[in-house]
């Protein structure tokens, strides 16, 4: 096998292993942290060979995160994962969200949190435009200039009808009555 090959075959051995782990639904805590400590083995062999994508960063700063302590990183290497992610691709929001939650829930800093999470924001506020513009000219395609108006009006609707939005504001809300 010659050696390019043999590093892709590395990389996707490392992305199947991952995949394969959110697939399956582990009966215990415990088996979790063990399917994520071979997939951070599988990262650590891999990038010897090769130099993974944004997307596989991503998914190896999970794999740290989710794994147990026999992982081969430390939680700091999950936070290089996510910056590294960012410098390969800067519009790979998944990178912004995952470090920003890195800062927010494992750091305990909120500050050095609420920059990335407002920066992957704005990358889905882009994209989410392009996407209800697309729906809308697909609407007035197929329906009419009317029909297509009226999803443009309730648009704002359907981008915050979300289910984290919902659970967050519920919290904040229960939160807030208990003060």
């Amino acid at each position: 096998m010659e050696g390019a090959d043999k590093k892709d075959m590395s990389m996707e051995n490392a992305y199947r292993t991952f995949l394969k782990l959110y697939e399956e639904t582990p009966d215990t805590l415990k088996a979790n942290e063990k399917r994520f400590d071979i997939a951070c083995e599988e990262f650590k062999k891999a990038e010897v060979l090769s130099a993974p994508s944004a997307a596989l960063l991503v998914k190896k700063g999970r794999s740290i995160l989710l794994s147990s302590e026999a992982c081969p990183y430390s939680l700091e290497d999950a936070e290089q994962a996510f910056k590294h992610a960012i410098k390969e691709d800067e519009n790979h929001i998944e990178a912004y969200i995952e470090l920003a939650y890195y800062y927010l829930n494992v750091q305990d800093d909120p500050r050095k949190a609420k920059p990335y999470f407002e920066t992957a924001l704005t990358h889905v506020n882009m994209f989410a435009g392009e996407l209800v513009a697309g729906i809308a000219l697909c609407v007035k395609e197929m329906e009419s200039p009317q029909s297509a108006l009226e999803y443009l009006r309730n648009s704002d609707k359907l981008l915050l009808n979300n289910a984290a939005i919902k659970r967050t504001k519920h919290d904040i809300e229960t939160l807030v009555k208990e003060e």
